[in-house]
C-alpha cells in the first residue's frame, strides 16, 4: 500500500474542501429554504422598518414531505430471488436474513431520513457496518 506524507494529505483535505465549497453552500441554502430560513437578516430588518410582517409560505417543505410520505407508502418488504429453481430455499433463507437485518437496525427510518437528504441537499447515504455485540456479529446501519 502506497504512504502518504502528511502534508500531502493535508494538501488533498484542502484541495477537496475548496473544489466541494460551492456544492457545500447551496445544500446549507437549500436546508435553510426546507427549514423556514428563507429570509436574509437585511431583508427581515428592511420587512420590520416598514413595519411589515415577515410571512413565508414554505412549498418546498410541503413538497418534500409529500415526497417523503409517497416513498414511505411504496416501500416494500425485501426479498431475494432465486436465479434458478433448485435455489428457492436459499433465496428464502436469504430473505429472512434481509428482513431481519432490515427489523433490527431499523433502516425504514433510516432509509427515510437518506432519501429526505437526497431531496433537499442532493445526496445522502448510509454506512453499513458490522459489530460485534453480545458475541454475536451485527450489521449495523448508520
Amino acid at each position: 500500500m502506497k504512504k502518504f506524507e502528511l502534508h500531502k494529505l493535508k494538501a488533498m483535505a484542502v484541495e477537496s474542501a475548496d473544489l466541494t465549497s460551492t456544492a457545500r453552500e447551496l445544500a446549507e441554502r437549500d436546508r435553510d429554504y426546507y427549514d423556514d430560513h428563507q429570509w436574509t437578516a437585511e431583508e427581515i430588518a428592511a420587512l420590520k422598518a416598514k413595519k411589515q410582517p415577515v410571512i413565508t409560505m414554505n412549498r418546498i417543505k410541503r413538497k418534500v414531505d409529500a415526497m417523503v410520505g409517497i416513498e414511505q407508502q411504496s416501500r416494500v418488504d425485501p426479498r431475494a430471488y432465486p436465479r434458478n429453481p433448485q435455489d428457492e430455499s436459499a433465496a428464502d433463507a436469504a430473505t429472512k436474513a434481509l428482513v431481519y437485518v432490515d427489523d433490527n437496525t431499523r433502516f425504514d427510518s433510516k432509509k427515510s431520513a437518506c432519501f429526505e437528504n437526497m431531496i433537499v441537499e442532493g445526496y445522502g447515504g448510509v454506512e453499513v457496518g458490522v459489530e460485534e455485540k453480545r458475541g454475536k456479529f451485527e450489521i449495523t446501519i448508520n
